[in-house]
């Protein structure tokens, strides 16, 4: 349940000098265990690839954004203190960047100022990677109970993956200058395609519909019409542009010299290929819930994936291979 104070607007204030990080043990610790509840893959991405000096960071993001998202989410939070908590929260990001402090933000608000405290000014991948998750976010809290049209999900898909590779390139080797092809984001888009496949029906329990208000009209379907052949038919065209755009992204990965964000970007695309591999097998028909990505065999193949990235890499930069 969301607290009254969140559901209010955020009031800012400019310190007469700008305070430097002062991190609580307490935000840390809270931090961490949203992390590690909320997604062990994004735990262990922490401990095995992020910069050292940087795994902190890691943790305070993720479980602002986890927070923010299930928010969002939260049935019980009625439309209009939804809309006002997404307004506080992009009010108060704003400011940060701003040099202006909440004046008593929450626990969870406290991650995000520290976040941004602790990093501001030190990298140009960290404010499009908040700007865009925070966006995609708030976009969420606004579309629930209508259609959306192709572009808006394209926009979507494209905005949140930006925010991925910007928050990867952000915490892994961030001294390291990233190349700037067309493929940067398609492996991540791949994953919000997936992702978006994988969570259509608590989604639709929510009142978010993940296909376009167009393909519906054109095809007489509603949303809830997923068993449908005309369904299944858009199932299996979002799935073969995924798989294209995650060929083109482990390319693009396979030519970067930081091995831990290779690594990492390989187990992002094996965890939601799983995703696709099950509604594959399964004739496109989505179900209500994937426990692939949880299983052994995804464990097993991430092991795998770790293992031949590292000797590609050692093969490459000692032998010229």
């Amino acid at each position: 349940m969301l607290p009254s104070s969140q559901a209010n607007p955020i009031v800012l204030h400019k310190p007469k000098h700008y305070l430097k990080s002062s991190l609580n043990n307490s935000t840390l610790k809270a931090a961490r265990s949203i992390t590690w509840k909320a997604s062990r893959q994004a735990y262990l991405t922490a401990r095995l690839f992020v910069d050292r000096k940087k795994v902190n960071d890691f943790y305070l993001a993720y479980a602002y954004f986890r927070w923010l998202d299930d928010v969002v989410d939260d049935p019980k939070v009625d439309e209009e203190k939804r809309l006002t908590f997404i307004q506080r929260q992009v009010d108060m990001v704003t400011g940060l960047f701003q040099d202006q402090e909440p004046e008593h933000p929450s626990q969870n608000e406290e991650m995000i100022v520290e976040f941004v405290r602790r990093g501001k000014g030190t990298s140009k991948r960290l404010k499009p990677f908040v700007d865009d998750m925070l966006a995609t976010i708030e976009f969420d809290a606004r579309r629930r109970g209508r259609l959306i049209s192709e572009q808006d999900l394209d926009d979507y898909c494209v905005r949140l993956a930006a925010s991925v590779v910007d928050g990867l390139q952000y915490f892994i080797g961030s001294k390291y200058d990233y190349p700037e092809d067309d493929d940067r984001l398609t492996a991540a888009t791949a994953a919000q395609i997936a992702h978006l496949l994988q969570d259509t029906y608590q989604d639709l329990e929510d009142g978010i519909v993940n296909i376009p208000r167009e393909y519906l009209e054109a095809e007489s379907l509603k949303p809830e019409d997923i068993e449908h052949p005309q369904y299944r038919k858009w199932v299996k065209e979002r799935i073969e542009k995924a798989r294209n755009n995650f060929d083109k992204g482990k390319a693009y990965f396979d030519t970067l010299a930081v091995l831990r964000l290779r690594m990492a970007g390989l187990w992002y695309c094996t965890r939601f290929a799983s995703i696709l591999n099950a509604i594959e097998r399964e004739g496109y028909l989505l179900r209500p819930e994937y426990s692939e990505q949880r299983s052994i065999s995804v464990w097993l193949k991430l092991l795998w994936t770790a293992f031949t990235a590292t000797v590609q890499h050692v093969m490459r930069r000692f032998f010229g291979l």
